[in-house]
């Protein structure tokens, strides 16, 4: 096996930096905005990825047919993702405060955006690396993406500050032109053909009949992933500014805590994680459930700041290790054959703890109360040591699946 990145691969790398660039725009300071023209109305955010995560949900369980029928088609998908998405932030620039009048069609074509992007990247991340370079990979892109959100929120925060939240959506929309452009450059992976058809009855029942616990556990996390990944950040970015005010302030602190994120990954990539892994994650896990109890019992600078470092060095290591396992698990479990249902199903897994958190937040919302707000920190943060607990089972599944294959050689 090759344990060097190939040049298809690096290119596939270089357009995941400019995603991750444009969604620190679409991900942190849209959220800010919709504060800003619906006067801290959390409800609407709610509403706006409740609806951009049914329709994720729906259309990863429906994408998979097509792209499995027809697999010379994912690059050209994957191209078109890039293209509505550069759409969705030339809406957002047309729009202006509409946005809030409009926010179910701008929420469908984002929805939209994200359906066809994830259903065929994860099919080139897979064809493009193998085991041994895929480390590699999601390390320099977790590393680089935290470079990113170190340098990208205060200088778009400033921005914002000094010219309008509009004006820079012109420059992200240019950002997102130079992507297409590198996405349609990458040659597409052969991908191993089968005479099989897409159905999700067949992939469910082989999981359960050779008893796949990876997959399964994989797919337990997933739910937990999706119910704090997302809400979290989001309620952070609230927080946030209900604290310190200004975009600016945003911008700096989400800046600071990228680079403890950084510096998290990077010393755990140092370490022989195949006896330390336990400890590590239930250290962190533990770490984040102190520093949440904390901010429930007061929200001031100083309990968000030990929160915000807490979760975001937690979550780096969890996000690179959750990355990793995802493409590892079709080669471990032998699902070479049921690649499109794999990712349909982890993705409707994530969508589900998705739909389940911003569930709770429009709830919050609609209950406009300082207390349900706390109560839905505290009930996504628990949601953390539920995810350890299915990362340490997955890891423990692997040193089985090693060993049975050490012994039968």
């Amino acid at each position: 096996m090759n344990k060097r990145l190939g040049k298809e691969a690096k290119k596939l790398l270089f357009g995941d930096l400019i995603y991750i660039l444009t969604g620190v725009f679409i991900n942190t300071f849209l959220v800010a905005y919709f504060l800003q023209v619906t006067d801290d109305n959390i409800s609407k955010i709610a509403l706006y990825y409740l609806t951009v995560h049914a329709i994720r949900f729906i259309g990863s369980l429906a994408i998979g047919e097509p792209i499995k029928k027809h697999p010379d088609i994912i690059k050209l998908v994957l191209s078109l993702s890039v293209i509505t998405r550069a759409i969705f932030i030339l809406f957002i620039v047309v729009l202006k405060e509409e946005i809030v009048r409009n926010y179910i069609w701008v929420a469908s074509i984002y929805a939209l955006s994200e359906v066809l992007y994830w259903s065929t990247h994860e099919m080139m991340y897979i064809g493009l690396t193998n085991n041994d370079n895929r480390k590699q990979f999601v390390s320099i892109k977790k590393v680089l993406d935290k470079v990113i959100n170190i340098v990208a929120p205060v200088v778009l925060g400033t921005s914002i500050e000094l010219a309008s939240f509009n004006e820079i959506a012109i420059y992200v929309f240019c950002l997102a032109v130079i992507e297409i452009a590198i996405t349609l450059s990458i040659k597409q992976p052969k991908l191993s053909k089968t005479n099989k058809i897409y159905n999700m009855e067949a992939f469910k029942w082989k999981i359960n009949e050779e008893k796949l616990e990876g997959t399964k556990n994989f797919a337990r996390a997933g739910v937990a992933y999706g119910i704090f990944e997302k809400t979290i950040s989001k309620i952070i970015i609230v927080i946030t500014l209900m604290t310190f005010k200004t975009e600016m302030s945003l911008g700096i602190l989400t800046t600071v805590f990228s680079l403890c994120s950084m510096l998290a990954i990077l010393i755990y990539n140092k370490l022989d994680t195949k006896k330390t892994y336990k400890s590590i994650f239930n250290i962190l896990s533990i770490a984040i459930i102190f520093s949440v109890i904390g901010l429930f019992l007061d929200i001031n600078k100083i309990t968000l700041i030990i929160f915000n470092f807490c979760y975001m060095v937690g979550f780096g290591i969890y996000d690179v290790v959750y990355n990793i396992k995802k493409a590892n698990i079709v080669v471990d479990e032998g699902l070479e054959e049921y690649k499109e249902e794999y990712l349909a199903y982890v993705t409707a897994s994530i969508s589900c703890g998705r739909f389940i958190g911003y569930s709770m937040m429009l709830v919050a919302g609609v209950l406009n109360s300082l207390l349900f707000f706390k109560l839905l920190l505290v009930v996504t943060t628990i949601a953390i040591p539920i995810f350890t607990r299915y990362l340490i089972k997955l890891e423990q599944n692997s040193k089985v699946k090693e060993l049975s294959w050490m012994k039968k050689t």
